[in-house]
């Protein structure tokens, strides 16, 4: 079905042939998925105000048309999965709307007017509070200024975030972007340059790891701590996954082969122990 409507209704886009163009329709839909499945876990969740999720997804949808990542999906699927780790952590929903527009401003034309316009002013700020310098120091009147390089604009970025906490305690909520971003981006960063790898967990370790330690952001902490030991020890990671793997697996064959055992020697009683345990069918 979704084929049929990609072939009907994907939007024509210069310099797109049609295979592209039914293809960016089709992660499009993907997208409108994932976004609805956030605010039906939201909602179960019993965090309010959901409604403006929606209006910053559209808003976010619009800025980033046609925009991929090096991996080639939507750039759009990132700041959803950032949006996907804060609903999972039961944040407030301003939280949640600005981290779908936490690129928007570093990225596009669009600016904090106009989020704020569209999706208020507390969300607006905790934009701000998150995007980088990057940007606004390329178009800077001043030479000095324009010659920065990547890591000298990083640290006056992560110098923005701190100062934007120290003035006004609600902007610590804006860590929280910070880090479900890091935690995607960490997530994806196989995907990423060995330079921007080792860019991407050196600043993560000196800088953000310590700042989210300091106030607390336990959950994310310990996730992120995982994924730069990951991504720092590639391959004594994988010999620890697959040993992990396999001895899974033997486990399972073993219990199966133990409940084959028992339900051939006790028959309708080891069932009845089963449902007794909550193990129906013999299920574990």
């Amino acid at each position: 079905k979704w084929t049929f409507d990609a072939l009907k209704n994907a939007e024509k886009k210069e310099g797109k042939t049609r295979v592209e163009q039914v293809d960016y329709y089709i992660m499009m839909r993907v997208c409108d998925k994932m976004i609805a499945s956030i605010v039906r876990d939201m909602n179960k969740n019993g965090i309010p105000d959901t409604s403006g999720i929606y209006e910053a997804y559209n808003f976010a949808k619009i800025a980033h048309n046609w925009v991929s990542r090096q991996s080639g999906e939507p750039y759009l699927t990132h700041p959803i999965c950032g949006a996907k780790i804060l609903a999972d952590a039961g944040v407030e929903s301003s939280i949640i709307a600005a981290a779908l527009l936490h690129d928007v401003v570093e990225d596009t034309d669009y600016t904090l007017e106009n989020i704020a316009s569209k999706c208020g002013s507390l969300v607006s700020k905790y934009v701000d509070a998150v995007t980088s310098v990057h940007r606004q120091y390329e178009q800077s009147h001043y030479r000095g200024e324009r010659s920065l390089d990547k890591a000298e604009l990083d640290a006056k970025s992560f110098d923005k975030l701190v100062e934007a906490v120290a003035k006004d305690p609600r902007m610590v909520l804006a860590l929280y972007i910070k880090a479900a971003d890091r935690i995607h981006n960490l997530r994806t960063i196989d995907k990423m340059s060995s330079e921007k790898k080792h860019a991407k967990t050196d600043d993560t370790e000196l800088d953000y790891l310590p700042l989210f330690k300091k106030f607390n952001l336990n959950y994310f902490v310990s996730v992120i701590e995982d994924l730069v030991w990951r991504t720092n020890n590639v391959d004594y990671y994988e010999s620890i996954k697959n040993k992990y793997e396999d001895i899974v697996m033997r486990n399972k064959a073993l219990i199966e082969e133990t409940k084959s055992i028992l339900a051939a020697r006790l028959g309708d009683e080891f069932n009845k122990m089963c449902t007794m345990m909550g193990m129906e069918d013999g299920g574990y």
